[in-house]
């Protein structure tokens, strides 16, 4: 999905947020974000960064799915975007009902 955004942008860059949640819905259409919340800016990055970030996200549900908090019924997840004042991208990743403990 990423690349097609590129590529409708004519490789100028995408929208971190729409990356973001079309690697999410690629995890069950539009039910993950009942357990999954994404939160911050709209910040259009160059498609190298897009790219990069695709697959970092890719990976939060995927390990979230096996071993984490999306392993069992109660756990949700969180992903805030947040720029700086240099536009460089942060992500934090928040997760609760990690451990059986929770």
């Amino acid at each position: 999905m990423t690349d097609r955004h590129l590529v409708e942008s004519k490789w100028e860059g995408a929208n971190i947020r729409e990356v973001v949640n079309c690697e999410l819905r690629a995890f069950g259409d539009d039910a993950i974000f009942t357990r999954a919340t994404v939160r911050g800016s709209d910040i259009v990055v160059k498609p190298s960064v897009a790219q990069n970030v695709k697959l970092a996200v890719h990976e939060l549900p995927t390990n979230a799915m096996k071993h984490g908090a999306l392993s069992h019924d109660t756990g949700s997840i969180e992903v805030e975007l947040v720029a700086t004042f240099l536009i460089v991208l942060g992500l934090v990743s928040h997760r609760s009902g990690f451990s059986q403990d929770e």
